[in-house]
């Protein structure tokens, strides 16, 4: 497929795209011409006038036909839902809490945060972020009377919570339920739009966890898929976009 002659203008181009493909990353990438950044005009960016990409994921995400998230290698994209079963059977597969690290206080932060939000359903970033006992530690600053005793700042041994979100992203744990804009005094909405998280089988039902296959067979459908959508690309960039 020729994706230099692909234009984008709004959101409903774009999620159509991505139900035909069924994999998009949303930044500039190896492959060259395989992103919503290459395939969309200048002037959609940062537009007060115009809708752009920004703005078309809100869209697109409440429609409930495309995942959107931080999927491919640690970086922003889109898959289909008929795709996306696939993903997450190989990604779980490959994904175990018992491997990340424990922090200072010995808590598993992945572990921790991906209870919290499957406990309350689905939860806000900022809420998450507020509920974390470790977001606010090691202390910023030493008090004067610190400083006096030689106490030194403790280092934080655990992930950030950015590198946190990421991973239970990319191993599918947790997906983008919606983005949320925050309102000043007059009720305009301003800001980005922060993000609201569930598991996937939350917020597409249960049938999401069926791919009908082995997680193997589900990685080699996926990748004899992207083969055929980008016969020109080289099968490490490929495999890059999946693991």
């Amino acid at each position: 497929m020729d994706f230099s002659d692909i234009t984008l203008h709004n959101s409903s181009e774009l999620e159509q795209l991505v139900l035909k493909v069924g994999f998009l990353p949303f930044f500039k990438n190896k492959i060259a011409g395989f992103s919503v950044e290459e395939m969309t005009p200048r002037e959609y960016w940062f537009d007060d006038e115009n809708e752009g990409p920004w703005e078309w994921k809100m869209t697109i995400v409440r429609n409930w036909n495309c995942a959107y998230g931080t999927l491919f290698g640690g970086k922003s994209g889109y898959v289909s839902l008929q795709w996306y079963p696939h993903l997450i059977n190989y990604r779980r597969s490959k994904f175990s809490f018992d491997a990340a690290p424990l922090d200072a206080g010995g808590i598993n932060r992945q572990k921790f945060i991906y209870d919290m939000v499957i406990a309350n359903e689905s939860m806000q970033s900022r809420d998450i972020k507020r509920a974390c006992p470790f977001i606010d530690f090691p202390k910023k600053k030493l008090t004067p009377q610190e400083k006096l005793l030689g106490i030194k700042k403790e280092k934080d041994k655990g992930e950030s919570f950015d590198k946190v979100i990421t991973t239970l992203q990319m191993s599918t744990m947790l997906a983008i339920a919606d983005f949320e804009y925050e309102y000043d005094k007059h009720g305009n909405p301003y800001g980005w739009g922060l993000a609201r998280y569930a598991a996937p089988e939350v917020l597409y039902g249960e049938h999401v966890l069926s791919a009908g296959c082995s997680p193997e067979e589900s990685f080699a459908k996926m990748l004899e898929h992207l083969k055929g959508l980008l016969p020109e690309a080289e099968e490490k960039d490929l495999l890059k976009m999946l693991l």
